[in-house]
């Protein structure tokens, strides 16, 4: 909670900007300290491989100059196209401080990407992702085995020199993945994005005590792991209260649970030889439990658009699949599970079909500025109005505003953890 003086909190920002250092404190030699901007836009999403910010300011600024010595003065001056080109370039690190009273959270680690030296001025920024942008990975680097690809030995071995390390709850996993051998060169981003989407993955980069971390995971409904990449406890999280945290207008979210009846749930599973299994699970419209005395069973759910992919299927372009099922009219959800048999992946999906049902949960919360919240984090919801609100939720999205109209985020939180 932010510190009240006499009822009224002070904005307050530090926004450092220097040049890269990988022997440095931060990765960075700080030349520029700003204290003042006119809005700061953050971006953060586990979601996102690249996570933005965007930083405007006017010409007539006050900022402190670093000398070699750490020792630093304050100024305020109008800066000149001819001093933009100067102070401010490409590939400079940038770290965004955001709070109250001088009571700051790093919210914002990374690098400037663009600059717009126009009234008032405007640099466009991206995290550590933006470092895998310039890693070029060759044919020879990936290297599969008969067991698949070994990402803990893989990608530290790709990420040496980047200064990016692979985070430890990625390591814990030792993921056995069934990785593609490369054609030609590809950038590590454009190969991390191709991960995300054709395994069903989370890949984003996490900061762990000032450090960038390559975190990479199953999602986060899997039934066969309690290792998860989402921070804190269910019993010591930020609460925040609807009547004093979020602002007018700043609730926009749906609470509902998904109707059973048009709830469809994709599992998936894949295992280090890179053979699949997929499908869908329905509710059976036939279902009627179970009557011993009339002798009447039924399956509570349908199994549809079932899909065996061997290795050299997937190789050929061909693949094993029933009639699809038409899933026009469902609230489609998906459910992934690592080197699973088929009947493991039914028992384990059937399971986590209720509790999926039960996170209906659409639009946003916006909330003051008070918690710094990140994404691939939890929240404590709690509403003496409106009760069926509250409980523990991961946030996956948070967008950050600061600035002239005030402080404010706006999150997403898609998953219940916990009442």
């Amino acid at each position: 909670m932010a510190i009240k003086v006499n009822g009224v909190n002070k904005l307050s920002c530090v926004i450092t900007i220097g040049t890269f250092n990988e022997n440095s404190v931060f990765f960075m030699d700080a030349k520029y300290v700003f204290t003042e901007c006119v809005d700061v836009e953050v971006n953060d999403s586990y979601e996102t491989l690249i996570n933005t910010a965007k930083i405007t300011m006017t010409r007539d600024v006050k900022l402190s100059l670093i000398k070699k010595d750490d020792s630093g003065y304050k100024e305020n001056m109008v800066l000149t196209n001819n001093e933009f080109k100067s102070m401010f370039k490409k590939n400079d690190r940038v770290r965004i401080e955001l709070g109250y009273d001088d009571n700051n959270k790093l919210m914002f680690d990374g690098f400037i990407t663009t600059v717009e030296a126009k009234s008032p001025f405007v640099l466009h920024c991206e995290d550590w992702g933006h470092i895998l942008k310039n890693r070029v990975v060759q044919p020879s680097e990936v290297v599969i085995g008969s067991n698949g690809t070994d990402v803990n030995t893989l990608l530290e071995s790709i990420l040496e020199n980047t200064n990016i390390g692979l985070h430890s709850i990625t390591k814990k996993m030792n993921l056995h993945m069934p990785i593609k051998k490369l054609k030609d060169p590809i950038n590590l981003s454009e190969m991390l994005e191709f991960w995300k989407s054709d395994l069903k993955i989370l890949i984003f980069i996490k900061t762990v005590n000032g450090r960038p971390y390559l975190a990479m995971s199953r999602t986060y409904f899997s039934e066969n792991t309690d290792e998860t990449l989402i921070s804190g406890n269910v019993s010591n999280v930020d609460i925040v209260d609807f009547s004093e945290n979020v602002p007018m207008n700043g609730d926009k979210l749906k609470f509902t649970y998904l109707d059973y009846d048009t709830l469809a749930l994709e599992a998936t599973s894949i295992d280090n030889k890179n053979n699949k299994i997929r499908f869908t699970l329905v509710i059976n419209p036939e279902f009627f439990g179970k009557d011993a005395a009339k002798g009447i069973v039924s399956d509570e759910f349908l199994v549809k658009n079932i899909t065996h992919i061997s290795k050299k299927q997937n190789k050929l372009g061909k693949y094993d699949m029933e009639s699809r099922f038409d899933l026009t009219h469902h609230n489609i959800r998906t459910f992934h599970e690592y080197n699973v048999s088929y009947d493991k992946l039914l028992t384990d999906a059937k399971s986590a079909f209720k509790k999926i049902s039960q996170t209906g949960i659409s639009g946003s919360l916006t909330v003051f500025g008070d918690f710094g919240l990140k994404s691939a984090t939890m929240v404590r919801l709690s509403s003496k109005r409106n009760p069926e609100r509250n409980g523990v939720f991961v946030i996956s999205t948070v967008k950050t505003k600061f600035g002239t109209s005030g402080y404010r985020q706006t999150i997403q939180i898609p998953y219940k953890r916990s009442n």
